[in-house]
């Protein structure tokens, strides 16, 4: 039987130790996308098109003759070519994932715990804010940082005296040049620790820096873990809110550390807010909130990220514990099925490599009517979806999910490369 589960508890794997696949630790995909979008960008002429003031076509001299360009000198149709031509070849080599199948799982226990949820339960939220330099640009005629700071203001008024908050914020010192890389990136700073609401000091804590810096992402999660020792209740539902407009600039993985704390046993839900985000940095973010059992919020205007925060406590108190079971479940589940997980993975393994195989086939096919960096930069692509499909295979039975959340990573890795 097939299993379905809702879209967003897909998650990215990046088990270091696997021999099975090149991607995780490497994080391939952002190499392939910087390499070919250099690559692209010379060859294509875009940024000498879109950075100059003059004109892009050419204005006949005396000794000149105006000509008419043909469909495909021009960046743009050659770069639309390129994008239709990719998409064409993932749709018509796509495998039939029926095959692979697992037992469903039984989450009757999490639907309970969501319907009568443990009021007795003490609720620690910790808001981590993305102060990094982006963050001062303007979204709606408003800037980002104003825009979360009265956000989460607003938020910490609603909330009761019996539950706990925090604020740890990151990227506040320095600035976001090269010079100040260092800086920056150790910057990541609990201005006010998890404990019974305050609004003054919380005011001042929020109040107190403004965005500047790079977003160490992977160094705030790691620190995060400790945030919460000062909780003395043991069956504490622990829910952490991250607000970023940016992927991880600083170096780190915080697919690796979110994956790691998972395994280590650091029972948090983390909800992520993609701030005006792009398309590459919502993969990053969304990961994060699918392994730890969050929800990613993808927020464009400061009317939606405040429906982010506008649920009352109780709401939030349930829905955190139904998913810290669903997670606990999930593990469960794969212990209590290693040989199954096992045979499912190789049999997605086993379709993913017969379409990376077809698809780079049909890339040959053309090579006389695309430029040798369109086909390379396809070649890569169709590897890395193979990466990422088998990675997604070993920790998930979700299959529908899987295929879905590889096609949104190919609409990024695509979009990233040619634009």
């Amino acid at each position: 039987m097939i299993s379905h589960i809702n879209q967003n508890e897909v998650s990215y794997t990046t088990n270091q130790n696997s021999d099975k696949r090149r991607y995780p630790t490497k994080f391939i995909i952002v190499a392939i996308v910087s390499a070919f979008l250099i690559g692209i960008a010379s060859c294509f002429g875009l940024w000498s098109t879109m950075n100059k003031n003059t004109p892009t076509s050419v204005i006949p001299t005396p000794t000149q003759t105006a000509t008419t360009p043909s469909p495909l000198s021009s960046p743009t149709a050659q770069v639309d070519v390129c994008q239709k031509s990719y998409e064409e070849i993932i749709t018509s080599t796509e495998g039939d994932y029926g095959e692979c199948t697992l037992e469903e799982q039984d989450l009757s226990i999490c639907n309970a715990i969501q319907d009568n949820p443990n009021q007795q339960s003490t609720l620690a939220i910790e808001l981590i804010l993305d102060s990094s330099g982006s963050m001062s640009e303007y979204i709606g005629g408003q800037e980002k940082m104003s825009v979360a700071k009265s956000v989460l203001t607003d938020f910490m008024q609603t909330i009761p005296e019996d539950v706990l908050v925090g604020l740890r914020v990151y990227g506040h010192k320095g600035s976001n040049l090269e010079q100040d890389k260092n800086l920056s990136c150790s910057s990541s700073e609990l201005l006010y620790p998890i404990q019974s609401p305050d609004i003054e000091s919380f005011t001042n804590a929020i109040n107190s820096f403004e965005a500047t810096g790079w977003t160490p992402i992977t160094d705030s999660l790691e620190a995060a873990v400790s945030d919460f020792d000062s909780i003395n209740d043991q069956n504490a539902t622990k829910v952490i809110y991250l607000v970023s407009d940016g992927v991880e600039t600083c170096d780190g993985n915080p697919i690796a550390t979110v994956n790691k704390l998972k395994e280590e046993g650091f029972d948090v839900v983390i909800n992520v807010v993609g701030f005006g985000v792009d398309s590459f940095a919502r993969g990053q973010l969304e990961a994060i909130a699918n392994i730890s059992g969050g929800e990613y919020y993808d927020a464009k205007t400061s009317s939606e990220l405040s429906a982010v925060f506008d649920k009352s406590i109780n709401e939030l108190r349930s829905e955190s514990q139904y998913k810290l079971c669903v997670k606990r479940e999930e593990q469960q589940f794969r212990l209590a099925n290693v040989r199954e997980f096992q045979q499912y993975s190789l049999c997605v393994q086993r379709i993913a490599s017969r379409e990376r195989l077809d698809a780079q086939a049909l890339i040959s096919d053309y090579t006389d009517t695309l430029t040798d960096t369109c086909i390379e930069t396809m070649r890569d692509l169709v590897t890395s979806r193979e990466d990422y499909i088998v990675e997604q295979s070993e920790t998930r039975y979700d299959l529908d999910n899987i295929i879905t959340e590889s096609k949104i990573r190919e609409t990024a890795n695509t979009e990233l490369v040619i634009n």
